[in-house]
């Protein structure tokens, strides 16, 4: 085996000169503001068909390639791609309201999307809700009457005082 050779350093000279010197302070250079990311014509039409399929715009430039934080930022910037969204949301709307209400093949798998898909202006509010909403109103309108049955019972008295009252016309000769 032989031996290796030592490493060759720089003369001392050298050394002692460069911790000596004043250092320079450095330029610094202006942070450049990140790259607006830009999404493809055709990626965001591919993003704008699986948006009227009714699928929500961030899955949908997902499985388009785009990432989802890109996504946003294109829509904060680009007012008409984010138009262009807004209205491919709308179709959407609308070709699934027009199945439904027009009976067509599939209507109630539409309805069920437009459900979960537009919740606010779709869902049905179950009656226990509208009835918690009326007494909330009621409580908070001095002049209203005071809800103090349940929708439930209110609706079987009814029914059982017409089935009387149609009881009774019948028995009158």
């Amino acid at each position: 085996m032989t031996p290796r050779p030592a490493p060759k350093r720089a003369p001392a000279k050298k050394i002692a000169a460069k911790k000596a010197a004043p250092k320079r302070p450095r330029a610094k250079k202006a942070p450049s503001p990140p790259p607006s990311p830009a999404i493809d014509e055709e990626v965001f039409a591919t993003v704008l068909a699986a948006i009227e399929s009714a699928v929500e715009p961030r899955i949908a430039a997902r499985a388009a390639g785009v990432k989802p934080e890109d996504f946003d930022a294109v829509m904060s910037e680009n007012e008409a791609q984010r138009d262009a969204v807004e209205q491919a949301i709308a179709r959407c709307e609308v070709r699934l309201a027009v199945s439904v209400r027009a009976g067509m093949l599939g209507w109630e798998s539409h309805r069920w999307l437009l459900e979960r898909r537009f919740a606010e202006r779709w869902t049905r509010i179950p009656a226990p809700v509208l009835i918690a909403q009326a007494r909330a109103e009621a409580a908070n309108d001095s002049e209203a009457e005071v809800i103090e049955e349940d929708e439930l019972a209110r609706m079987r008295r009814v029914r059982e005082e017409r089935a009387r009252d149609a009881a009774t016309r019948a028995a009158k000769p």
